[in-house]
Order: C-alpha cells, then sequence, then structure tokens
C-alpha cells in the first residue's frame, strides 16, 4: 500500500486550527482536542471527529463503527446528565477509503497505560477544516488504526475520538506512518517544518481555548519570546525514539535529589513534553519519589515544594519549574471527580524518562521542530514563557 497517494506539488500553505478543552479525567490523556482535522465519514456525516494532534505517539487511529463496546459507544458524561454519544468512523464510506488489512486485527500497544483492537485502512485527511469549507492544500491520504475494541476507564475518559500521531520519524510503526513527513513529500509543508502548540487553559471552563498550528515558525502575541529555550532531540532505545526526547540533568522536589532507574544508556535522564498527555509520568522510581515527597509535605501541613526539572545545554543551565498550582489538579469528570489530585503517576518500563504533558503545557507555547532532510526528523523542541503566566522557563541560580 502506498501511503504518499497525493503527488501533485502545491504552493506550500500554513495550517492552523482551533482547540477546545474538554472535561479533565483522571486518565493521564490530554483534555485538548481540535474538530478542524476531519477524516473520512463518520455515522451518516462528513467526518467531524474530535482529534488531538499526539506528540507522544506514531500512528494515526479514530474509533470506527465495527467497535460497540461501551467505552467506543459513549463519552463520560457527569452523573445524572444525558448521554452523549461517540461519533465513530464509518469504513467504505467514501471513494477515498482502502482497506490495508481488514483481518486480522492488530493490537495497538500503548505501553503501560492500555491496548486497543484495530483494522488498516487509508482514508483522505482534511486539515484546517472551518465551517463547512477547506483547502485542498490542506488534505493527504493518511493510514489509520480502524479502533474495533478499547475498554476500560482511561478510554472512556478520553475528551477525543481518535488521535493523529506526530512523531519524530524515528522508528516508525509498522503499519502507522509518518504524518509530518507525507505532507512535505507531497507538497503540503515546506522542508523543515514545524508543529506548535498554544494551549489558552482558563478558570472558567467554556472560555478555555488554544491553537495547533503546522507551518513554519508562528509565534503568536503572548509569547514570551526572550525566554526561548531550545532542547535538542535525543535518543534513549529503539522502542521509544519515536517520542521527543531531550536530555534531562536532574530533577529535584525542595532540597531532595530523584533517583531514577537506569536508562538503556546508564544513568541518563530524558525528558518528553507529549502533547497527547496531561500528567507528569514516568520512570516509576522517580515519580513514586516525587509523590510522596509532596503527599508527605501535604499530609504534615508543611508547604508544598516545587518540582524542578534541571537542564544543562550547550552551556546554558535552565530550569523549567512546577508548583502546586500545576501540579495540584481537580478533576471534573469520572473517577475521582471532584478532588484535587497529585498528578504525578509512576509508569514501569520507562527508565529514566520523566514525561509531562498539559500540567506544563497549558503554560508554555510549545514547537516541535524538523529538520530539512528527505526522511523529515525532529531534532529540536522551543519551549517559551506565556504572557501574564506562570515563570515555568526560567535561569537555574547559582
Amino acid at each position: 500500500m502506498n501511503q504518499n497517494k497525493e503527488t501533485t506539488l502545491v504552493a506550500t500553505k500554513e495550517y492552523t486550527m482551533t482547540l477546545q478543552k474538554g472535561p479533565y479525567q483522571n486518565n493521564g490523556a490530554n483534555p485538548w482536542y481540535t474538530e478542524q482535522a476531519h477524516i473520512g465519514h463518520g455515522e451518516g456525516t462528513f467526518g467531524i471527529f474530535k482529534i488531538c494532534f499526539d506528540t507522544g505517539a506514531r500512528f494515526c487511529w479514530i474509533t470506527s463503527t465495527q467497535c460497540d463496546t461501551d467505552a467506543c459507544m459513549w463519552f463520560n458524561v457527569p452523573e445524572g446528565s444525558d448521554p452523549e454519544h461517540r461519533k465513530r468512523f464509518r469504513p467504505q464510506s467514501d471513494d477515498y477509503f482502502e482497506w490495508i488489512q481488514e483481518s486480522p486485527t492488530v493490537t495497538i500497544d500503548f505501553g503501560p497505560w492500555g491496548k486497543m483492537e484495530a483494522n488498516q485502512a487509508s482514508d483522505k485527511l482534511f486539515l484546517a477544516y472551518d465551517s463547512g469549507s477547506y483547502s485542498t492544500d490542506g488534505t493527504l491520504t493518511a493510514n489509520l488504526y480502524l479502533v474495533t475494541n478499547y475498554e476500560g476507564p482511561q478510554f472512556k475518559e478520553l475528551n477525543w475520538e481518535g488521535g493523529y500521531g506526530i512523531s519524530t520519524g524515528r522508528n516508525l510503526d509498522k503499519y502507522g506512518f509518518h504524518f509530518i513527513k507525507t505532507m512535505v513529500d507531497n507538497g503540503k509543508l515546506a522542508p523543515g517544518p514545524e508543529i506548535s502548540f498554544n494551549f489558552k487553559k482558563s478558570t472558567e471552563p467554556d472560555k478555555s481555548t488554544g491553537t495547533v498550528h503546522i507551518g513554519t515558525e508562528n509565534i503568536p502575541d503572548d509569547v514570551v519570546k526572550e525566554s526561548e529555550f531550545t532542547l535538542p532531540v535525543t535518543s534513549y532505545s529503539d522502542d521509544y525514539n519515536y517520542l521527543w526526547l531531550m536530555p534531562l540533568e536532574d530533577i529535584t522536589v525542595g532540597e531532595d535529589i530523584i533517583t531514577f532507574r537506569p536508562s538503556p544508556s546508564g544513568n541518563e535522564k530524558y525528558f518528553v513534553l507529549d502533547s497527547g498527555a496531561s500528567q507528569l509520568k514516568g520512570d516509576d522510581w522517580a515519580m513514586n519519589q516525587i509523590y510522596s515527597l509532596i503527599k508527605n509535605a501535604q499530609n504534615s501541613g508543611q508547604p508544598l515544594p516545587d518540582i524542578k526539572f534541571h537542564f544543562f545545554i550547550n552551556g546554558e543551565k535552565k530550569v523549567l519549574v512546577l508548583t502546586e498550582k500545576e501540579y495540584l489538579s481537580f478533576i471534573d469528570l469520572g473517577e475521582d471527580a471532584g478532588t484535587t489530585v497529585v498528578d504525578v503517576v509512576p509508569l514501569e518500563g520507562l527508565g529514566g524518562i520523566a514525561l509531562v504533558g498539559s500540567l506544563m503545557m497549558d503554560h508554555i507555547f510549545t514547537r516541535y521542530i524538523y529538520d530539512k532532510s528527505p526522511e523529515v526528523i525532529g531534532t529540536e523542541v522551543k519551549i517559551y514563557n506565556k504572557v501574564g503566566g506562570p515563570v515555568i522557563i526560567q535561569d537555574e541560580q547559582a
């Protein structure tokens, strides 16, 4: 199956899509999504789905009409509310649809987070779709996993109906595809593209909004440009090199230096900003220590310590700081609804990795940047503080 069906080169375009924030749920997934990145057709309609652009994944997936589990059929809603139906993708519903492998199904493994079953197909994807119109420059054919089964609270609590993986281009999934490379190869993007996220969280849920931009540099006005911090992408192991892994010196909580499990390279530590995630999670040794130190302070009535991520990049020392205002999360819906949690979670199998999602990304502007090589490889992440927001990026004090 040729995943690059689009062959006509067109003028380079910029694609900006509005983000909406759903209820914050205790499942580790980013609550943000867009309804302006469509695929194929849904149940009787054009494919208007809630989609997450996920830098922690290396494939595209969508909930299929072939899945009839409770988690596939319905969104989580507050007790006593009317059920909200989850839109599902209808295979063979348009002229662009093609099966890659209808059977047998394959298992998609999200590691410690969970698994789902899916068939493989391809269909037309539409970027920056707005009010019934779209530009043909923003269309491409995408390989998809059509989910036929997922169960469990983590999936029921997803605010999305599908996810588009935005990997570094390393160690691609066997049946997936390189989203950004496909756009470059088909003239939809110029060489050296980037994808950026600007989440604008509000204390009033209906006023939380944001944007995801695919194209060239596009720094919004609410960004403190002088705070720019560039983190190079590095290698971990073949299994996880699709992630945007960046070198990390240490994590401290108050005066305590956190201990990590050995990573594949020994004692190296890694930092990941994952647009598909919400919590701080990763190395189980490290996360258990962080959680315990905060809970101990909380239980003894002491001031809650900051979580600090320390970096030494090209002779420059920087620190990223999460205070209790960032790492204490109120759960809107689902498991633990109505409570405030220390949003730090251990995951087995991620020795040396600290991964954080919207806990931090809600308060910074983030750019994921690719090189100009034919392989279109992610090489660096640039982050910025935002005007009027918490000062996440700071100079390391001597």
